[in-house]
């Protein structure tokens, strides 16, 4: 294949001895395919000229919009709010459809991920789940946790839509595993 190529390149730079040795290297088959194949590209590019319909517009460019983000990322909030029923919740009422309300707890030091350069909400999620449980957690425990990390912080986040979108320095509030 590279003796075709650089069989195309010498006849297209038209040197004879180098022609007649390439010619020899290559196989006559490959070497008229390569050619037929290179000839019928160069005639459908000239006989159909450019991509563009007869009377249509040529497309315009795209058009990117910015948007000036706080360049101090939003502290997050200082109060967690337990998923699922826990100790630290109170019941309403007494009677047979008694209901069970969140308390507010106040977030530690403990409950709180100082985002580093490099990091994103899976690799948060990741490292925490280890460290707390001492074992490599599975993916589908990483994307339980991911998910519920960034509920627990999309309203902090400088763009809530786009969880992605996360700086260094930031601080996340870490949701009960």
């Amino acid at each position: 294949l590279a003796a075709t190529i650089l069989g195309c390149v010498v006849r297209a730079l038209r040197l004879g001895a180098a022609q007649a040795l390439v010619d020899h290297l290559t196989v006559p088959a490959l070497r008229r395919f390569v050619g037929s194949v290179t000839s019928a590209g160069l005639v459908s590019i000239v006989a159909l000229g450019p991509s563009t319909p007869a009377g249509a517009e040529p497309p315009r460019p795209s058009i990117a919009v910015m948007h000036q983000l706080n360049s101090q990322p939003t502290p997050a909030p200082a109060t967690v709010v337990s998923p699922a029923p826990t100790a630290s919740m109170r019941q309403l009422d007494s009677g047979p459809e008694a209901s069970i309300e969140p308390v507010a707890t106040t977030a530690t030091v403990d409950d709180m991920w100082t985002v580093a350069p490099g990091d994103s909400f899976w690799l948060v999620a990741q490292e925490h789940l280890a460290a707390t449980t001492g074992a490599r957690p599975s993916e589908r425990e990483v994307t339980r946790y991911w998910r519920a990390l960034i509920e627990a912080n999309r309203a902090s986040l400088p763009d809530p839509l786009n969880p992605d979108l996360l700086f260094a320095a930031a601080v996340l509030v870490l949701p009960p595993v």
